[in-house]
């Protein structure tokens, strides 16, 4: 039960990011300090304190961004799905005379693009976690933190995603 509820607050947190990406920079994602270089991101885009905290290489940098440029651009049509999908169950419940499985088979709809989504997020890190050296793994580990929520402190540990 627990899992699952840790799952799902993952994943209704990722796609608020991914819809908050896709906003651009007039919706909080104008540059700032965060991990990976200046741009568009979760944090701004500037990616220095985990570049020096891991000790990457540029070379490592640029492997990442180009990652995560990618991964975006994979997430975005989802997340576009996502939305409207939600705003379909969303018509369909405030019809008192919806069919049950018409309601039902819509929100299998949203949990397939859910499922998805978390298969490109996994197979993201687990590419970004290639480029690493096992030292660096290592501390990407203690820096993500042993619980859900992740440690190292301000903006470092803000979940799966956080760097």
């Amino acid at each position: 039960m627990r899992k699952g509820l840790m799952a799902l607050t993952l994943t209704i947190g990722f796609v608020i990011w991914v819809g908050a990406a896709q906003a651009g920079p007039k919706w909080g994602m104008g540059p700032g300090p965060g991990p990976m270089g200046p741009g568009p991101g979760p944090m701004g885009g500037d990616y220095s304190r985990l570049s020096s905290y891991l000790g990457l290489t540029q070379e490592q940098e640029a492997q990442i961004r180009a990652l995560r440029e990618k991964h975006q651009s994979e997430m975005a049509p989802l997340g576009q799905q996502l939305f409207t999908k939600r705003q379909e169950l969303r018509l369909l419940w405030s019809d008192p005379a919806t069919d049950p499985e018409k309601i039902m088979a819509k929100q299998k709809e949203i949990s397939e693009i859910h499922s998805q989504m978390q298969e490109l997020f996994v197979k993201h890190w687990l590419d970004v976690r290639s480029l690493l050296t096992p030292e660096q793994i290592g501390k990407l580990s203690v820096m993500r933190g042993p619980g859900p929520m992740g440690g190292l402190g301000k903006r470092w540990g803000c979940g799966p995603w956080s760097w």
